[in-house]
């Protein structure tokens, strides 16, 4: 039995899965185009996300980390270089990038001598071989290893108590406004790839070159960044949660088989198919997709219900009521078990 989460994500990836077909129709772009929008739209607005989230998190500070200086520069050195092998080529949340750069700075904290009091030689030599190990599957695997990381620390006495006591709540901050302002050049260069205006792009270069450790200026203009990926982006935040691999199975599998889909509905149209709404014919495809390919995980009423959902929000006025009754009569048909004989 699917769980909530994933008839979520199917929900979403039924409407983003319209939205494709009905641009597919409208501007006669192959279907491989416009499905590697949506993704790269969703790669987008999860960088949006991720930079928001740690905007937040550099914010309520009363005062600026408690931090000399030169340590400050060191972090931010050790942070760059880290940064961009962590960004290349590895899709990691925010948490899970923080979580990386702890690991990377804490390797370098004790490999130049620092380590909890208390800790002997030994312990600093085996916390060195651990974190060059996990620095390693780091480079490789990215956030596995970083869950990796969490696991060990709870169950590694030397390693929690070295990250304890070396990670103050100060570098911690560090680590995060470096993150943040990584996520900012990568919009940065997604948004300038996409024809975001120069003014826009003045404004968000000028954003990561702010220091956000300092309380006078840490609010950064969450509203600015989400407008501005409106006018560049095809579809919004709901994509996050939508499932990929469903949404990819919509857009690829319908234009893959639309004569047959269009033989079945036909002989159920009160109209020539052409002459329907181009969003009616792309919820219509969709339904009788699932309803004749998806017997053994979608019900022939959730797969009715989807499509009237989505005919209420984006068709035309009572419009659900024809969607609802074309999808019936063709459930008759092709799930005569479940609906029942025409």
């Amino acid at each position: 039995m699917r769980g909530k989460s994933a008839n979520r994500g199917r929900s979403w990836a039924r409407r983003y899965a319209m939205q494709a077909l009905y641009q597919w129709q409208k501007t006669g772009q192959d279907v491989a185009g416009v499905e590697a929008q949506f993704i790269a739209d969703r790669a987008l607005l999860r960088t949006v996300h991720e930079a928001q989230a740690l905007a937040q998190m550099l914010g309520g500070f009363d005062a600026a980390p408690a931090l000399a200086e030169d340590r400050i520069k060191w972090l931010k050195s050790v942070l760059e270089a880290g940064l961009e092998r962590l960004f290349d080529g590895l899709q990691l949340d925010s948490r899970t990038l923080v979580e990386a750069l702890k690991l990377l700075v804490l390797a370098q904290l004790v490999r130049q001598g620092e380590a909890p009091e208390g800790c002997g030689a030994q312990q600093r030599e085996w916390l060195k071989s651990a974190l060059e190990h996990e620095q390693l599957q780091l480079h490789r695997q990215g956030a596995v290893a970083a869950r990796e990381l969490k696991t060990r620390l709870q169950q590694e006495s030397p390693l929690r108590e070295a990250h304890d006591a070396l990670l103050s709540t100060d570098i911690v901050r560090v680590i995060r406004e470096a993150a943040f302002k990584r996520y900012l050049r990568q919009l940065h260069a997604e948004l300038d790839a996409r024809g975001a205006s120069g003014n826009e792009l003045a404004w968000l270069e000028a954003a990561a070159r702010r220091n956000y450790l300092d309380p006078a200026v840490a609010v950064f203009d969450e509203a600015r960044l989400t407008a501005l990926v409106a006018d560049v982006a095809l579809s919004d935040r709901g994509i996050l949660d939508a499932d990929v691999d469903y949404f990819r199975e919509l857009v690829r599998q319908i234009p893959a088989t639309l004569e047959t889909l269009n033989a079945t509905l036909e002989p159920c149209l009160d109209r020539p198919l052409a002459e329907l709404d181009p969003i009616e014919r792309a919820i219509l495809w969709i339904g009788v997709h699932e309803l004749s390919v998806h017997a053994a995980d979608v019900p022939y009423r959730v797969a009715i219900n989807e499509a009237i959902e989505l005919a209420k929000r984006f068709g035309a006025e009572q419009g659900h009521r024809f969607v609802n009754g074309v999808l019936d009569r063709i459930a008759k048909r092709l799930r005569s078990s479940e609906a029942g004989r025409p």
